[in-house]
C-alpha cells in the first residue's frame, strides 16, 4: 500500500501525520488503554457461571424509575433532581433486598435525627 510521498511503514511509523490528527490519536490511545485495564472484568462471565454476559437485570431494573423520570418531567432544581435519584435507588435496593421502603427510610430519618441532636448538644461519640 502507498501513501502519497512515503510508504504505509513510514506512516505507520509516525514520519507521516495522521489522517485523524494527533489529539484523535493520544483520544484513542486513551480509550485503548483504559479498555485493557479493565479487559479480564469485561470477560468474567466466561469464568464464573454466576455472572451474566449482559446487563439487563439491572437495565430492567432501573426502567421504572427511568420511566418515571421521564413523565415527570423532572425536577425543577438540582437538589430536587438528586433527592429523586436517592429515593429511586432507595426503592429499588430495597425491592432486590426484599426489604421494606417505609422501614428503610423510618430507619434513616431516625439516625439523621439522632446524628443532629448529638451535634446540637455537644456530643463526641455518636454511641
Amino acid at each position: 500500500m502507498r501513501v502519497s510521498g512515503g510508504s504505509a511503514t513510514a506512516a505507520a511509523q509516525g514520519d507521516l501525520p495522521t489522517p485523524l490528527g494527533a489529539r484523535a490519536t493520544a483520544a484513542a490511545e486513551a480509550k485503548a488503554h483504559n479498555l485493557l485495564e479493565v479487559w479480564p472484568a469485561l470477560w468474567s462471565f466466561a469464568s464464573h457461571e454466576n455472572v451474566q454476559p449482559t446487563n439487563n437485570h439491572a437495565e430492567r431494573s432501573l426502567r421504572g424509575a427511568v420511566i418515571y423520570r421521564k413523565l415527570s418531567l423532572s425536577s425543577q432544581s438540582e437538589e430536587g433532581e438528586q433527592n429523586i435519584e436517592r429515593l429511586l435507588s432507595a426503592s429499588i435496593t430495597c425491592r432486590l433486598q426484599h426489604r421494606s421502603l417505609f422501614a428503610y427510610l423510618s430507619e434513616l430519618l431516625a439516625a439523621h435525627a439522632r446524628l443532629n441532636a448529638y451535634r446540637f448538644w455537644g456530643v463526641s461519640r455518636y454511641a
